[in-house]
C-alpha cells in the first residue's frame, strides 16, 4: 500500500473542493476537507492494482483510444446530498449557502473525471487490441505471441508492420500506463477493452 500516493491525492482533492467554494465564505478550507472526507470513499493504491479498468478503441484502433484511470477512490453522492449538509453547518460552523455543497462535489468529480482520460495512439491500440483478441483466459499472452499477433492485426488492416525493437517500445510505453505487465516473458493485459465505431 502506497500511503504517501493517498495523502497526496487527499491534498489534492481538498484544494479541488476548495477551489469551488467562494474565496469570502470564512473556513472554506474546513468545509472542503469536510466535504471530501463525507464524498470520497479514498484507498491507497495497491502495487498491482487488483482492478481491471477499461480501455476503449474506436474503430479497431485505426483512430486510436483511450483508457480511464480513476485511481483508488469512490464518491458517493447519496451521502453527500443527504449528510454533508448538516454535519458541514453543525461541524465546520458553515454560514454560506447549503445549496453550494453539491456544486462543490460536482466540480471534484468534473475534474478528476477529465484527468482520468488517457488518450492511446493507433499504434497502442490496436496492439491492445490485437493482444486482447489472442489472449488466454488468464488475459495474458506470450511476448512472442503478442508481436506476431500484432503484426498480423497491422498487415490485416493494411498498416505496416512493426520491428521487435517497435514492439518492445509500444510494450513499455503500455506499461508505463499501466495498461499491461510485462514479466518473464509474459505480457497481462491488465484492462478490458472494449471496441467502438465511429
Amino acid at each position: 500500500m502506497d500511503y504517501q500516493a493517498l495523502d497526496e491525492e487527499k491534498q489534492k482533492l481538498n484544494r479541488l473542493a476548495q477551489e469551488a467554494i467562494p474565496q469570502e465564505l470564512a473556513r472554506r478550507e474546513d468545509l472542503a476537507e469536510e466535504i471530501i472526507r463525507i464524498f470520497v470513499n479514498l484507498t491507497p493504491p495497491e502495487s498491482p492494482p487488483t482492478i481491471m479498468e477499461n480501455i476503449t478503441i474506436s474503430s479497431g484502433g485505426l483512430r486510436g483510444g483511450y483508457s480511464r484511470k480513476p485511481g483508488n477512490l469512490v464518491m458517493n453522492w447519496e451521502k453527500l446530498l443527504k449528510l454533508v449538509p448538516d454535519l458541514v453547518i453543525s461541524l465546520v460552523g458553515f454560514s454560506g449557502p447549503v445549496w453550494l455543497i453539491p456544486f462543490v462535489g460536482l466540480h471534484v468529480w468534473s475534474t478528476l473525471w477529465s484527468e482520468s482520460k488517457v488518450e492511446l495512439d493507433p499504434n497502442h491500440a490496436m496492439a491492445l487490441l490485437a493482444m486482447w483478441q489472442n489472449k488466454d483466459e488468464k488475459n495474458k499472452i506470450s511476448e512472442q505471441d503478442a508481436f506476431t499477433a500484432v503484426n498480423r492485426y497491422l498487415s490485416e488492416s493494411g498498416m505496416r508492420t512493426i520491428t521487435d525493437g517497435q514492439f518492445a517500445a509500444v510494450i513499455d510505453q503500455l506499461a508505463a500506463l499501466d495498461c499491461v505487465k510485462l514479466e518473464e516473458g509474459v505480457i497481462w493485459l491488465r484492462e478490458w477493452v472494449n471496441t467502438s465505431y465511429t
